[in-house]
């Protein structure tokens, strides 16, 4: 993710047949060096206005389903406020960087006071080498709420009776945007059929949906 597509000419990440790159920028910047990227097969998509939330709908409609931000202070700061950051991990290492312009890990949130900053919950900890890893997930949980229909998206047996009064509750999942903290997990899962044979599904979601049809 580069507004302007400042990158260098020469980099691993070039190479597609290691992995698949996809770089999101500006439209119109470096047209030329677009050029040369896609020679080498990478991807280049352009946004009218490149931000975090518009580059992670579209990962959610390429059907990614998780995303990892490596990045400088800048980007973690747009992104952190952009509400698409879910979980932090944090390195710490034993070395002291003094200087006004020394790097940050994260730039600035628009806080004036400690009360401001966001606290991580479920923190946990863990010694890698010298360094210390601590990864957490941001609270409060970002755009967090349950999704309720209207009684229009009910259907109800006795049209005269709205689906609220009726006996029967039904589940909605707890989901944001891009499905932080929803009850669904992308790992795979083995259920028997009708046989008791055990069939494997990539994520309980392609189970559902061939349950539906």
């Amino acid at each position: 993710m580069s507004q302007t597509c400042n990158l260098p000419e020469e980099a691993n990440l070039w190479n597609v047949h290691e992995a698949y790159t996809i770089v999101a920028t500006q439209r119109g910047a470096r047209r030329d060096f677009q050029k040369k990227l896609a020679m080498k097969g990478v991807e280049v998509v352009e946004f009218d206005m490149l931000n975090p939330r518009d580059v992670m709908s579209y990962c959610y409609d390429r059907g990614y389903l998780s995303v990892l931000w490596e990045c400088g202070g800048t980007l973690s700061a747009a992104a952190i406020s952009a509400r698409v950051i879910h979980k932090v991990y944090a390195f710490c290492a034993p070395k002291i960087i003094g200087g006004v312009t020394a790097p940050t890990p994260v730039g600035d949130l628009g806080m004036n006071q400690m009360t401001q900053a966001i606290d991580l919950i479920d923190v946990s900890y863990e010694q890698i080498d010298r360094d210390m890893l601590m990864s957490g997930f941001i609270q409060p949980i970002p755009d967090l709420s349950p999704v309720i229909p209207s009684a229009d998206e009910i259907p109800s047996d006795d049209p005269e009776v709205s689906p609220y009064e009726t006996n029967i509750i039904s589940f909605y999942k707890t989901w944001d945007t891009f499905g932080a903290f929803s009850n669904f997990s992308p790992h795979p899962i083995d259920i028997p059929d009708e046989k008791g044979d055990c069939l494997s599904w990539p994520t309980v979601e392609h189970y559902y949906q061939v349950s539906l049809s």
